[in-house]
């Protein structure tokens, strides 16, 4: 059996490494994607769709990614599964800011029975290779504030708190305001 050490001396049985993505990966990405809906919606924020990733524009704007140019999408496989995704790519950059070439993870998740085994450092180590070949001066990503294993996860690969976004729920439930 084919194992890779990966981590703090973690093994995992027929791991076959990291790769960019290709269009047979679609399906994959997508119920790895949904999973990470549901978890969001669960958890963190109310107002994600846990069905979007499976609708038909979900599906549409994965496969954009996987297809883009100026993206970067990758998984982790054991044997034939995918295990593990990240897509990211180019950001959009305010005009008031001076840093001008900044590249975005824009969604991860890797399978639960894989986690804490080194996966989505080697995840991320290979996306940041790629932009930092492509001239980027930045790396961001996003996560929900009560993520700690998430946020925990980017700080310990350097990143840093940068903006706070607030929002506020306008909709008031109808019987307080009767």
């Amino acid at each position: 059996m084919n194992q890779e050490k990966i981590g703090q001396n973690e093994q995992i049985p027929n791991f076959s490494g990291i790769e960019e993505a290709k269009i047979e990966d679609l399906d994959a990405i997508t119920a790895l994607n949904h999973k990470l809906c549901i978890k969001e919606n669960r958890e963190f924020d109310a107002t994600i769709d846990p069905d979007y990733p499976t609708s038909q524009r979900g599906k549409e704007g994965f496969k954009e990614e996987i297809e883009n140019l100026d993206s970067l999408t990758l998984v982790a496989k054991a044997g034939d599964k995918v295990i593990g995704y990240l897509m990211g790519g180019h950001a959009e950059v305010e005009d008031y800011r001076t840093v001008k070439n900044i590249y975005e993870i824009g969604s991860m998740w890797v399978d639960d029975k894989y986690r804490g085994k080194g996966i989505g450092t080697k995840l991320m180590d290979r996306f940041e290779d790629w932009a930092r070949e492509r001239g980027a001066t930045r790396l961001k990503v996003i996560a929900s504030a009560q993520n700690e294993g998430a946020i925990n996860l980017y700080r310990k690969r350097g990143f840093e708190n940068y903006d706070l976004v607030l929002e506020k729920d306008l909709v008031q439930d109808t019987k307080d305001s009767v």
